[in-house]
This record gives C-alpha cells, structure tokens and sequence, in this order.
C-alpha cells in the first residue's frame, strides 16, 4: 500500500509531504495542488514501468517557477511483504537548453539499499543486501525499468510492481469506447479503453463482475448486465441490456449509446467490485456525470471496502457528499495566490456540515 508520497519543484508543490491511509479525500478550492498530486504519481508510475524517458515525464516548463532550484525530488513509500520500500528520484534540469536528466535514483528496504543508480551507475542489491551486478545505464530512464524478474530480488520486484498498477483517473464518459480487440491491464486516464479493460477482468476474475453486476442492478434503474459480443475474429462489442416496466421486453445498448452518467456509474463499480485489490486508485472527481441517489452507495461501499476487499483509493472531490460522509478520511490542502501547497488543520467548531463551511468559505 502507498504510504507516503514527497515532491519537491513540481508546480506549485514544493518541499511537499503527503501520507495515506486505505481510503484518502483530498479537500481544497481549485489551483491548490490536488491534480498534481495525481500528475506526480502518474509520471512516476510511468516512469518507472520505462514507459517514457525523464524529460518526457517532467520537462522543465513544470518547475517550480519562483524556484531558482535546478533539481527536482521525488520520494515513494510503499509498504510490501515483510517491510517498506522507499524510493527516492533527483532529476537533474537544465532549463535553458531544455534538457533534463536522472541524477540519482535509489530504492531501499528497511533503509537498506536495493538499487542504486547515480552517475550513470547501477548497483543491485540482493534480497540478503550482497552486491549483485554494477553497469552502467542510460541517464534518461528509470534503471528499475529494465531489472530482470529474479529470486534474489523479489523485494525490488514487488515494488516496482506496486507502483506500475497506480491507477490515475478523470474518467470522460464520451471518450469510452465500445469496440475491444485485446486484453488491457489498465484503465487509461480518461477510461476510454474501459472495454478492453473490461475484457480481460471479465477472463481474470469473473466472480467479482457477477458481484459487480448484482451491485449495478440496485443503484441504475433497468440495468440487467454488461457483455462482450463477438463481432469479428479481433474484435468486440460492449454492450449492456436494460429491461423496461414489464419485465418482458429487455432492450440492447451499445456502450457508447448510454448516457455519461450510466457509462460513469458502471465503471465506478466495475472499479470497486472488479479490480485487484493490490492496486491504488487515484480517482479525480469520480462525481461529476453521478446523481447523489447514485453517488451514496457507491461512497458506502467503498468506505466499508477499502484496506480490505477493495484497492486502496485516492479521491479527489468537491460534491457536498463526498465532504460530510468521508470527512474523517479528507486531507485539506490550501494555498495563497503564487506559493506553495500546503496541508491545513481543518477543525469545525460549528452546529455546520463540512461542506456547508466549505460551501460558504469559512473553511480554508
């Protein structure tokens, strides 16, 4: 589980310090730094999967910029199996010719190393901490990326593989497509790659979107089920059934035919009740296309679920549901016009709801 995220010179994040618990809500008016939370955790995920090369991820346009500093730091703290992992990030700018490099990357255990990578070095470590290979690697990428799955570093490989199953989403209803032709292992940010998504949890863990589906058909009014029809030897087609008043007539939809709201709500469950219970959602305003008759069993389960049969889950919102119901979960984050983020203590000394507060700007 993630515990812990550190940013320094990204945006309006500077010297930043965040902790997180099974389910986290960050509060906080607009340009106070939630989204780059969500931007950090994504690039580092990206970064680390060798998906992109450092000055792809973090160009030098995102720099602090009342910051003269020409480094920016990132550190992870993941709990795994047996201890907690920190992984600790320098890339190195140079603004004026637009380039940007790693100059140190290290991952420890227990603060024991498992990975070096400075000066254009690797150094592993094995799981008993003896040196294992030294060579030397490209100063644009993540020298995790390519380490090699091996009994002596599973510690190394568990974490990598935490942080490549984050999930950074502000799902887009109208972007979700219905046609699928593989299997996807991860839900895009948008969520327009959900059928394909779809696709291969309905392989993996059929049980769970049977429980998916039960849970759907009590929250959107007519749903019966969700399914993959064959349309050619690659290819597939979401769709999903509804039955009218006389339970008799059942009418067929095309997933890109429902409505934002219906295709949002089916994914927030399908997220809850079908995915692996080892990943970390980051979810941006998973409210926005959601009616409040909708909204609050979807935030009971997942309050009641998450640490426990649910994926951790980060959420940003600003709907008053979301405020007074997880409110004991909420990390507040302020910030004064052109300087840095910062957590608030919040305390309601009011007979007032949080939101109402919020609502009002008696709270900061």
């Amino acid at each position: 589980m993630l515990k812990r995220l550190y940013i320094d010179n990204y945006k309006c994040l500077t010297n930043f310090d965040i902790r997180f618990e099974e389910l986290t809500l960050l509060l906080g008016l607009n340009g106070c730094g939630k989204s780059a939370i969500f931007e950090v955790a994504g690039k580092l995920r990206d970064f680390i999967r060798g998906d992109a090369r450092v000055g792809e991820l973090f160009p030098s346009t995102d720099l602090t910029h009342w910051s003269t500093k020409p480094e920016q730091h990132f550190e992870l703290e993941i709990d795994i199996s047996g201890g907690r992992c920190l992984y600790r990030l320098v890339v190195e700018h140079r603004p004026e010719i637009r380039f940007a490099r790693v100059m140190s990357e290290e991952l420890l255990f227990d603060d024991k190393p498992l990975f070096v990578f400075e000066n254009g070095n690797v150094q592993l470590y094995r799981d008993d901490y003896s040196e294992g290979p030294r060579y030397s690697f490209d100063w644009m990428q993540s020298g995790l990326a390519p380490v090699a799955e091996r009994a002596d570093y599973t510690r190394l490989c568990a974490f990598r593989d935490q942080v490549r199953r984050f999930v950074t989403l502000s799902l887009e209803p109208k972007r979700m497509r219905s046609g699928s032709d593989f299997d996807a292992e991860r839900l895009s940010d948008s969520g327009a790659n959900f059928a394909s998504w779809y696709q291969g949890r309905l392989q993996e863990n059929p049980r769970q979107i049977f429980d998916a589906m039960d849970k759907l058909s009590d929250v959107l009014p007519g749903f019966v089920d969700l399914r993959l029809v064959q349309k050619g030897s690659d290819y597939r087609e979401l769709q999903a059934e509804f039955s009218s008043v006389p339970v008799e007539s059942r009418s067929i939809y095309r997933f890109d035919q429902l409505s934002d709201g219906q295709r949002a709500l089916i994914v927030l469950y399908l997220l809850l009740f079908a995915d692996d219970t080892g990943r970390t959602l980051f979810l941006d305003e998973p409210d926005n296309y959601v009616t409040l008759p909708e909204l609050q069993p979807w935030f009971a389960e997942l309050e009641d679920g998450c640490g426990d049969t649910l994926p951790q889950t980060v959420l940003i919102s600003h709907h008053p549901e979301a405020i007074d119901f997880l409110s004991d979960k909420a990390i507040w984050l302020g910030r004064e016009p052109e300087s840095h983020t910062r957590i608030l203590d919040v305390k309601n000394d009011t007979m007032l709801k949080i939101s109402e507060l919020y609502a009002q700007g008696l709270a900061p």
